[in-house]
């Protein structure tokens, strides 16, 4: 396949990932607007513009190193091995770090809907973790 080619086809891949879960989401907006008041859906909105925000602080955007280091060492197991270990552990540290934190500031101002952001911020964090691993091998 030449290079032109995997270019467009990998584009039209991303194009269609992006496209589809902003569809998805405007489907989803009747259900949403259904069964929550206006100033639930705004505090919705609000605990996901946090977890957006604070996902790429914590993790310091590692998972996108993760990717171009383990497009570098593809068919080298050993390497992955290495790459794959350090980054889980350093997402576990700056996890437990910001949970940590989370509860150190809990304990002195209530948070309203923190415990359901960090925990967003969690899931959020692991997956795009493991997506870009998956990527990384070419399993996209």
């Amino acid at each position: 396949m030449s290079k032109q080619s995997s270019l467009v086809k990998n584009t039209l891949i991303i194009a269609f990932g992006k496209l589809s879960t902003q569809f998805l989401t405007f489907l989803l907006l009747p259900l949403y607007t259904t069964y929550l008041a206006t100033s639930e859906f705004g505090t919705v909105d609000l605990v996901m513009t946090y977890v957006t925000l604070l996902a790429p602080i914590i993790t310091v955007s590692l998972e996108m190193g993760t990717f171009r280091f383990l497009i570098d060492v593809r068919g080298d197991e050993e390497r992955q091995k290495r790459i794959i270990s350090t980054v889980v552990r350093f997402t576990a540290c700056m996890l437990a770090l910001a949970t940590a934190v989370y509860l150190l500031v809990w304990s002195f101002v209530n948070i309203p809907y923190g415990l359901y952001a960090l925990g967003a911020t969690v899931a959020v964090i692991v997956s795009n973790m493991f997506l870009q691993i998956a990527r990384g091998f070419g399993d996209n």
